[in-house]
């Protein structure tokens, strides 16, 4: 990396240290969400996987509607909105936990609002990575992308230490604090981008319909299998986010070593994304990269099984776990960089929310075989599941990211 390389638009900076703001409240809320309604409330395993899952539904189309919107329209006003709506909606996960003795309307109030938290989280998704596609330069892009993701894990590693901390985590007060991080994202937000209003608007001078778009992106056999290998990879991904934490209440009474693998696999992306990446990606093919995380998720996964209440164990398979996900995920943006059109940048971005079927899913079957089959069943499907998803990966293509760059 060279110093210009860092030399960024001021908005690309203002979006990243929105992004830090925002994973530092919703990792503080987020990840507690399935242990605060089975522990706290008393709704069972699988309707609680059933509401956790609800957040994703809006991914699923949600980002794509989102991305051609911002195509057609601009981002910043789309943003804005998402900003706020995403901050109401945090305010209102906490005013509904005063009903916590009557479980069925906290079940469904909560199914509700992670609607359309859902549908507000991959809009903020969707529209931060365009724009930082549309400033960045060809040279910085590995730079905005990486800094976007290490800012988004150093939120995520900050976030349960400090609700854990101040007693935050699992309690109806970290969702106040989620909602007041949102809620200063979108004031800051609101300011630097009227400034900078011109360099990000980026309007279409063309018309551009959703059945065009959708055409356009059914066409793309990359994107596609690109896509199919998302949705494997995020139902693996999500049983961190639902059932592992369950699955250490169960194992060791508290969510204190749940809120260090939280913070481990973020501390990890920090130190290992950017330097793994950066060599990798231009010695490699973004394919192979892919299969070799589907590798570390699935050895990850099936370690946690057999770890017992050795707390060292469960340290070592969340790194050898996070390896897996900065090999699929953190290069996600790049990917979808390299072969989108910019007419329709908006909209490809936004059909990464596709793969959200995977977390939508996730959640709800893994609370299923957690019930009928235990822990150790559970995290072992889910292992073989992340060797089987290699398939697609084998499909998208050999592409490098110096031949992105180029073209």
């Amino acid at each position: 990396m060279r110093m210009s390389d860092y030399k960024l638009n001021p908005m690309i900076w203002m979006i990243i240290f929105g992004v830090f703001l925002l994973r530092v409240g919703t990792s503080m809320s987020i990840p507690f969400i399935a242990i605060f309604l089975h522990f706290k409330i008393g709704i069972n395993l699988t309707t609680t996987g059933l509401i956790v899952g609800a957040a994703y539904l809006p991914y699923i189309v949600g980002g794509f509607f989102g991305g051609v919107l911002s195509d057609k329209y601009g981002r910043r006003n789309l943003l804005c909105a998402s900003l706020f709506f995403y901050a109401l909606t945090f305010f209102a996960f906490g005013l509904s936990t005063y009903f916590s003795h009557l479980a069925w309307i906290v079940g469904a109030v909560f199914c509700g609002l992670n609607l359309l938290a859902g549908l507000c989280r991959i809009w903020i998704e969707t529209l931060t990575q365009a724009m930082l596609a549309d400033l960045a330069t060809a040279n910085q892009k590995i730079t905005a992308f990486n800094l976007r993701y290490t800012a988004a894990n150093v939120g995520s590693a900050i976030g349960p230490i400090l609700g854990a901390y101040i007693g935050f985590s699992g309690t109806f007060l970290g969702f106040y604090f989620t909602g007041a991080m949102s809620f200063i994202y979108f004031i800051l937000f609101m300011i630097a981008s009227k400034q900078s209003h011109d360099q990000i608007q980026h309007e279409s001078k063309e018309t551009i319909t959703f059945k065009e778009s959708a055409a356009a992106l059914w066409l793309d056999k990359s994107l596609l299998y690109f896509i199919l290998g998302g949705v494997f990879a995020y139902l693996v991904y999500v049983q961190q986010e639902s059932t592992l934490g369950q699955i250490m209440v169960e194992r060791f009474g508290n969510t204190h070593l749940f809120a260090a693998i939280l913070a481990t696999n973020a501390i990890t992306i920090v130190c290992l994304q950017i330097p793994l990446t950066t060599y990798c990606l231009n010695r490699i093919s973004l394919a192979s990269l892919m299969k070799a995380g589907c590798i570390f998720l699935a050895v990850g996964m099936g370690s946690v099984a057999f770890s017992g209440t050795h707390a060292v164990f469960y340290i070592i398979s969340q790194v050898i776990f996070t390896l897996g996900e900065i090999f699929i995920f953190s290069i996600g943006g790049l990917f979808i960089d390299m072969i989108a059109p910019v007419k329709l940048r908006g909209a490809y971005f936004g059909s990464m929310g596709f793969q959200y079927l995977g977390k939508s899913i996730g959640p709800l079957m893994g609370g299923a075989i957690l019930q009928m089959c235990g822990g150790v069943v559970m995290l072992c499907s889910f292992a073989v599941i992340a060797i089987a998803m290699m398939f697609f990966y084998s499909k998208i293509g050999s592409h490098r990211i110096q031949e992105g760059l180029r073209s």
